[in-house]
């Protein structure tokens, strides 16, 4: 069941041309190690006691603003109204779903949103003629990029520095 789920998150993945994905740190290892080997890099966004007060509220302040929309989903919407701020036992706010209800499409989508907004975004791509060989792949849009140990470092340098496989592997005999 775990792989057919791992393979139906690659599909959709390819679909939009992405091979990297975030989640949060439960089962993070076994997930990492699986994915890489379906050549999907697996970032971990750990939750603290403020995450999810931090993506929620992003994630309201984009609404908004007008900068982001969201799907008519009538689950995602249900989840979403049924959020609640809550005040801790340490003074701080938290942001909780009604009993009984669920919120992880909510959860899923504001850590996207979040994620949009905090990463730098990419520069423009360019080559610098540096007098190698030139292998024929460009580092921003390998497909090995997950999985090799190389990148981000070919980006850097504006040139494929190599495969090399980061997948672990074991040994028999």
């Amino acid at each position: 069941m775990f792989g057919i789920v791992l393979g139906e998150i690659k599909s959709i993945l390819d679909d939009y041309g992405i091979n990297s994905a975030v989640g949060d740190q439960f089962c993070s290892d076994v997930i990492r190690q699986d994915l890489l080997e379906l050549g999907v890099m697996y970032e971990i966004c750990t939750f603290g006691p403020q995450t999810r007060a931090k993506i929620f509220t992003n994630l309201k302040h984009l609404l908004l603003q007008g900068k982001i929309e969201l799907l008519e989903d009538p689950e995602l919407l249900r989840q979403l109204r049924n959020l609640r701020e809550e005040r801790t036992d340490r003074g701080q706010i938290d942001v909780r779903p009604s009993s009984g209800m669920k919120d992880d499409l909510a959860v899923a989508v504001a850590l996207a949103a979040s994620e949009l907004t905090t990463r730098p975004s990419r520069p423009l791509p360019f080559i610098m003629p540096t007098g190698e060989p030139y292998s024929g792949q460009l580092p921003w849009t390998c497909p090995l990029q997950a999985i090799c140990q190389n990148f981000p470092c070919c980006i850097d340098a504006g040139i494929c520095q190599g495969f090399a496989d980061e997948r672990l592997t074991v040994k028999i005999g």
